[in-house]
């Protein structure tokens, strides 16, 4: 198809129409017809053709906080688009929200074939608040998507958080809708390594990535995701937040997810650094991490149920090609992760790196193996790029039972290594006690040197300092911790 670019300036005082919402097949519109909130655009394009079809508009001065994004209210519930256009507007949080299907905010998931489109949407934000206290309630394989480019401010609070949830009355029951998405123009491996990046997110999230690991997608504060993962596809479910590209721009604090059925979080390349995250009771792995991902994790609390769950991290860096550079090398700081003992707490493969600094691995009951390196290219990395900095691997058994190395596994030149400080031990001296804090481990005398800007060095063992650093109480979900 000849796609021929013709680009026109659109004033700001353009006349606005349409709801913010449309159909993504809808008949193109001329360039007369076209209303934006301003900038340049271009037609004849993928991306041109998608804000032809469903505008651009100003939703700062509220209606109902629903019919101006296009959505449908029925009393105090508001059913979503399959797409929100309209910038600059807020929920409320008297009003519940409905995601019948995906819901995509912004344009950015499209194909994009210029630097053109990338300034275009860089430009022309479609940004979203979410007020403390709202709900939104997802039916099975809904999801909330964030593509690149667009800005989510979903800023709750300790007593009033935020709550992503099925339409059921409780906040259990893993699968039961589908999960949250955030999409960026981060860095990934998977980029070519030249022209545009478009990289096809899991669960039919269309595309993400590009070439600014600084890229802000918004601010999740005070966030609650509970009850996702429902099946999308053969072998495809959502994760409770997949972060896709998202760059160190995007604030994320305070952050739980909770019965998930797919993993806790996951991150696919971007930079974003993660604190005070709670992750309870998700199905499979509770922390993963993709494709160049190098960001961060600070201040965590894993807990997964006892006897159940896959690995409390489960690492990657690109399984058809483990030397891919940008390499994963993210970093964990200040993690508590108690193990359901299903299997191995720790999972590094595929030649990720990675860079770990007062962290705990604890069993709880079922009897757990703390930590399991496969492939030869990730133990390429332990002692440069793979770098435990007082940790305390607190299992039954310490390390996985494979013999790739001098008749061990890999992580056993970890556990070994004079650069790493490893307490590591199999017995119960080292626990977890009522208040998540890690008793009976080696004392830190010094705080450690951390590269990554925004995560700071410190003497804690763990998520908790002590009992009165109770961070995680009175916003996350009553009974799960």
């Amino acid at each position: 198809m000849n796609k021929k670019i013709l680009a026109a300036v659109i004033a700001a005082s353009a006349a606005l129409t349409g709801c913010g919402s449309s159909s993504d097949s809808a008949p193109a519109v001329t360039q007369s017809d076209r209303a934006t909130v301003g900038g340049v655009i271009a037609t004849g394009t993928y991306l041109g053709d998608l804000v032809n079809n469903n505008p651009l508009s100003d939703a700062s001065t509220a209606n109902n906080n629903c019919t101006e994004f296009g959505g449908t209210l029925d009393s105090a519930t508001c059913t979503l688009p399959s797409r929100i256009t309209a910038t600059g507007g807020s929920f409320n949080k008297d009003v519940t929200y409905i995601l019948p299907g995906m819901t995509k905010l912004g344009y950015g998931d499209k194909e994009l074939e210029s630097a053109a489109d990338v300034e275009w949407l860089k430009a022309n934000p479609v940004k979203l608040t979410i007020p403390a206290g709202t709900n939104i309630k997802g039916k099975t394989g809904s999801s909330f998507v964030v593509t690149r480019g667009a800005e989510l401010n979903a800023e709750g609070t300790l007593a009033d958080p935020i709550i992503f949830e099925s339409e059921d009355d409780d906040k259990v029951g893993a699968g039961e809708w589908g999960g949250l998405v955030i999409q960026g123009f981060g860095i990934s491996n998977q980029c070519p390594t030249t022209g545009i990046c478009n990289i096809e997110g899991e669960g039919g999230s269309a595309n993400y990535g590009g070439t600014d690991n600084g890229d802000s997608s918004g601010s999740l504060k005070y966030v609650i995701v509970t009850e996702g993962g429902s099946v999308v596809g053969a072998d495809d479910e959502l994760n409770g937040v997949g972060f896709m590209g998202v760059g160190s721009g995007t604030t994320v604090d305070y952050l739980q997810v909770n019965e998930n059925r797919d993993d806790g979080v996951e991150f696919w390349g971007g930079a974003v650094v993660v604190k005070h995250l709670v992750l309870t009771a998700n199905q499979d792995d509770s922390i993963d991490w993709d494709h160049g991902f190098v960001g961060g994790v600070q201040y965590a609390i894993i807990k997964q149920t006892n006897g159940a769950g896959d690995h409390t991290f489960e690492t990657d860096n690109d399984g058809n090609s483990m030397d891919a550079t940008p390499r994963s090398k993210p970093t964990m700081a200040n993690i508590t992760a108690i193990s359901g003992g299903a299997d191995s707490g720790i999972r590094h493969k595929e030649g990720t790196a990675g860079l770990f600094y007062n962290v705990a691995v604890v069993e709880q009951g079922t009897a757990a193996t703390c930590i399991d390196i496969d492939h030869q290219e990730t133990a390429n990395q332990i002692d440069t790029d793979m770098i435990y900095t007082n940790v305390e691997l607190a299992c039954q058994t310490t390390v996985k039972g494979d013999t790739e190395e001098n008749a061990t596994d890999f992580s056993q030149k970890l556990v070994d290594s004079q650069v790493s400080s490893i307490n590591a031990t199999t017995d119960s001296s080292v626990a977890v006690d009522a208040n998540y804090v890690v008793i009976g481990g080696t004392a830190i005398s010094t705080a450690p040197s951390i590269a990554n800007p925004a995560i700071t060095g410190n003497t804690t063992m763990g998520a908790v300092k002590d009992a009165n650093d109770d961070w995680f109480a009175g916003w996350t979900i009553a009974g799960s911790l």
